[in-house]
């Protein structure tokens, strides 16, 4: 396996990770706001959304003041294979 699908399994099966994609899954969130439903830290929420994002599992984009993300066409494919 190489170091790019071992990145990609850790990325996908960490539990914090999960609880963002199955948030992500019912509607496009900022960061506080997917702290406060999924109950994690909002210190370590943004580098599971980068990491999620290098993935291209999300997407990011600017709101206003806020960045918004949403799940990518590869993270909602994830989502439902995890379902």
């Amino acid at each position: 396996m190489g170091l790019h699908a071992t990145r990609t399994y850790v990325a996908v099966f960490s539990k914090p990770k999960r609880q963002i994609l199955d948030a992500l899954e019912k509607k496009p969130m900022h960061g506080y706001e997917i702290s406060r439903r999924t109950g994690l830290p909002l210190t370590g929420i943004y580098t599971h959304l980068r990491e999620l994002e290098e993935e291209g599992f999300l997407v990011r984009e600017r709101q206003d003041r806020r960045i918004m993300y949403t799940l990518s066409g590869k993270g909602r494919l994830l989502v439902q294979a995890l379902h």
